[in-house]
């Protein structure tokens, strides 16, 4: 590992001090509704940073760079039009669905499932956002942990063979991660995250751009137009291209940003930790504008690994990992020689897989504790019974992630994988939006869309790793273009859509509609 005396006594110096930052906040944590939304105090300033820190994980620097060393700046373009257009809009300035679920009160998102359809749907869909909830997050310290092994330059070599299990860099950097997520986790809950996650979005900003001064200055604006140009041509700037992002992806990616608005728990746990639902506006359309500038600046870090080492994979390298690690390659590079920037980008990179993996890792745990295991139970748990599920949720996730990270061989992209996964769940956003502003929706249209919702992704989950070599033959490349990832998951948000309906006008079902007054959403 090259890193200098220096640069590692300053990794170590602001992870103790996040460290010490973790156990003082958890003194704030006084019971479980403290543990798991704050006790819905948190203000809007303190939201956004938690936010913003969320929603810039390592990962998603991982995933941006993947896109912008692939399809130029098409990634920009999606996002962009996406967000001016529908996420502030509606979201941002109208509180659309976001202010009514925080007129809810509820802690996690199959609780509303019981007060709007039944017990059953609830313990249904916890167990549904449970498994594509953490479906959906392995794949955050797996590529993580390839990204690192880029940027400090650590081969993947052996560390411990056991005989049956070898114990690989890679592996020990994926229980490194895991293990940092699960102690900011347990420490203290939400309060804890939002504490850290607000100090560590300020490191993280001021991180990235520093890094992003260093990427522009070696590798050139004209180089990277040069490189644009010359490598992928009029499809970098063409979103709908099909050697680009392509059309049908464009229609997953639009649906997916309005339904799962309303389907993904991090961000709605921090919704409900929101002291009120215009805080809740106000955080979304401030940490909008933020994120955006933020996901075109890791973008152009994709587009600079283009123009500095081209688009060929190079040997040594496998074409299905490289994508996801050339912006570890592309930092390691502009980095060199330039005191303490190796040691601030890796504690920025450290901070970013926290921030993200902690809240993420709290809020499928909660849905755990709370929607499978204390909905299935007659009585309900005491304050410290709850917390110990809290807590062994939160473990057994880290260790399925582990788990899978051994097991997981990449066969698409990070922003593929994304949306795959997130179709299990986003289903749930389906049940909530109808659940919000249909009347007739009922628990047999719920249970519908939630049983084609998972069924169809996972289904294809399980043909992709038995059968998609098939696909790959040159005597069935003609299919494959038909039968695909973005196929699979435009088929998994629509497919559940129309048995929602169905389901719902198909019976007699009473509906038990929630009122909301406009009081309660101020």
């Amino acid at each position: 590992m090259n890193l200098p005396p220096g640069d590692l006594a300053l990794v170590v110096v602001l992870l103790a001090a996040l460290v010490w930052v973790g156990c003082w906040a958890r003194r704030y944590t006084r019971s479980v509704a403290h543990f798991t939304v704050a006790g819905r105090g948190m203000g809007m300033w303190l939201g956004l940073g938690a936010a913003v820190a969320e929603s810039i994980g390592l990962v998603s620097i991982a995933n941006s760079c993947q896109q912008g060393f692939r399809n130029g700046f098409s990634f920009i373009w999606l996002g962009l039009a996406v967000n001016l257009c529908i996420s502030i809009p509606l979201f941002g300035i109208m509180g659309l669905g976001i202010k009514r679920y925080r007129a809810t009160r509820v802690q996690t998102l199959p609780q509303y499932y019981e007060m709007r359809y039944s017990r059953r749907v609830r313990l249904f869909a916890g167990i549904t956002l449970a498994l594509g909830g953490v479906l959906n997050m392995a794949i955050f310290p797996i590529v993580e942990s390839h990204f690192l092994l880029e940027f400090l330059n650590i081969p993947n070599s052996v560390v411990f063979d056991a005989g049956f299990f070898q114990f690989t860099m890679f592996r020990v950097v994926l229980a490194i991660l895991l293990a940092l997520a699960v102690f900011f986790t347990m420490i203290g809950g939400m309060v804890t995250v939002i504490v850290t996650d607000y100090l560590q979005s300020v490191l993280i900003l001021m991180s990235i751009t520093v890094i992003t001064f260093l990427v522009f200055r070696v590798a050139g604006v004209a180089n990277i137009m040069r490189a644009v140009d010359t490598h992928l041509g009029a499809a970098a700037f063409n979103t709908l291209s099909r050697r680009s992002i392509g059309p049908v992806f464009v229609v997953v990616f639009i649906l997916g940003s309005i339904i799962q608005r309303l389907a993904f728990p991090p961000s709605l746990q921090k919704m409900s930790a929101a002291k009120s639902p215009e805080v809740v506006r106000k955080m979304f359309l401030l940490s909008t504008i933020f994120t955006q500038g933020r996901g075109m600046m890791f973008v152009a870090w994709g587009l600079a690994a283009l123009a500095l080492f081209g688009p060929e994979v190079p040997a040594g390298y496998d074409p299905k990992v490289y994508g996801r690690v050339v912006g570890g390659r592309l930092i390691a590079t502009v980095v060199k020689g330039v005191p303490l920037i190796k040691g601030l980008a890796l504690t920025a990179f450290l901070f970013a897989s926290i921030s993200t993996n902690d809240s993420y890792l709290l809020s499928w745990a909660s849905v755990i504790a709370n929607d499978c295991i204390a909905a299935a139970r007659r009585k309900p748990l005491s304050r410290e019974g709850h917390l110990r599920a809290l807590k062994f949720s939160s473990i057994g996730i880290a260790v399925f992630i582990f788990l899978f990270g051994c097991w997981y061989t990449p066969k698409e992209t990070i922003l593929q994988f994304f949306y795959l996964t997130g179709a299990i769940f986003g289903a749930c956003g389906l049940v909530t939006w109808f659940g919000l502003y249909w009347r007739r929706a009922n628990s047999p249209g719920a249970w519908a869309c939630l049983i084609t919702g998972l069924v169809l992704p996972v289904g294809w989950f399980v043909f992709q790793k038995y059968f998609g070599h098939v696909l790959e033959s040159e005597a069935h490349r003609g299919l494959a273009r038909w039968i695909n990832s973005d196929y699979a998951a435009l088929w998994a948000t629509v497919v559940p859509a129309l048995a929602m309906i169905a389901g719902a006008l198909g019976s007699r079902s009473p509906a038990r509609f929630v009122e909301f007054d406009k009081k309660s959403l101020q």
